[in-house]
């Protein structure tokens, strides 16, 4: 609870002149965070939940599907408009050339088949630990090297693989968003849960 009460302060203090609500009324709490901030102009979507948080509201077009689409309604709402909508994410050259000497330390087969298993997700949506293992062994006997990518809060996961593992598997635990997006951006397959990693691939 401290720990909410500092992040509200740390907001407010920091003086932003516009807050967007981007999970579409989906989080009270980040309602609750916009609500605080003490900014000039809050922004949400017409008709969510939470609309009584914003002071600024835009309608979105019914033919958007798409969360991206929905977002780019709300910025055109207030007129920042988008050249177009289709998803990229712009890579940092430092970032590439870290990722590939990064690569190049692992030793895979150049031109080779590379797999990245994502073993995070939170609740229902979390494969379970024997699943992975089950195809780090076969991805093993097709002659491909597995790639375990764990953040943070799956080192308890990973410690439950421990010498379970073939000695063949790399272990990744990169935490730094650019980077790890750079590896992501390597593999030629990527296993994964419904998570933040499954967006960035």
């Amino acid at each position: 609870l401290w720990a909410l009460f500092s992040l509200v302060k740390e907001i407010r203090a920091a003086g932003y002149d516009m807050v967007v609500d981007c999970s579409e009324g989906v989080s009270l709490l980040g309602a609750c965070f916009i609500g605080f901030s003490n900014a000039p102009y809050r922004l949400g979507m017409k008709g969510s939940k939470q609309e009584a948080f914003f002071n600024l509201s835009v309608n979105v077009r019914p033919q958007s599907n798409h969360r991206i689409d929905r977002q780019l309604d709300l910025m055109d709402g207030i007129g920042i408009k988008s050249e177009n909508r289709s998803m990229k994410l712009s890579l940092a050259r430092d970032d590439l050339d870290w990722a590939e000497q990064l690569w190049s330390s692992w030793n895979i087969k150049p031109g080779g088949l590379s797999v990245g298993i994502n073993i995070g997700a939170r609740g229902d949506k979390r494969w379970p630990i024997e699943h992975f293992l089950q195809l780090v062994e076969e991805l093993i006997r097709m002659e491909v090297t597995p790639i375990i990518f764990a953040g943070p809060q799956e080192l308890d996961r990973l410690s439950e693989m421990d010498g379970k593992m073939p000695e063949e598997v790399i272990i990744d635990t990169t935490n730094v968003p650019g980077r790890f997006a750079a590896l992501l951006s390597r593999c030629s397959v990527f296993v994964t849960g419904d998570t933040g990693p499954m967006h960035l691939a």
